[in-house]
């Protein structure tokens, strides 16, 4: 029985650290928001040109802004990250080779 308590604590604990810092990456993005025409890679922490980006590297942002959009509260914030989506998504569904429901 303690063997299962303790792993479902762990378990919990793991959950809301995961929370935290997707918490603290929505706010730095937020903070830091981008203009058009700009992302902000998640990654290398650079401002890249969404127009040069792969479509991978595309495809990673509108995943993570989907994350982001349901980490915050703020309808404010809900539409800058949207709208930051739907620019993302455009310039995917204008690839020949990024639909931006596309998994590859």
């Amino acid at each position: 029985m303690r063997k299962e308590y303790w792993a479902n604590v762990e378990k919990s604990q793991k959950a809301l650290k995961k929370n935290v810092k997707n918490l603290q990456q929505a706010g730095e993005f937020l903070r830091e928001m981008p203009e058009e025409g700009y992302m902000r890679d998640n990654i290398s922490k650079k401002l890249v040109v969404i127009k040069e980006c792969k479509s991978s590297s595309l495809r990673r942002y509108v995943k993570l802004l989907d994350n982001f959009y349901f980490l915050v509260t703020s309808t404010d914030e809900k539409e800058k990250i949207l709208n930051k989506k739907i620019e993302i998504e455009t310039e995917l569904n204008s690839r020949d080779d990024g639909l931006a429901n596309e998994k590859k």
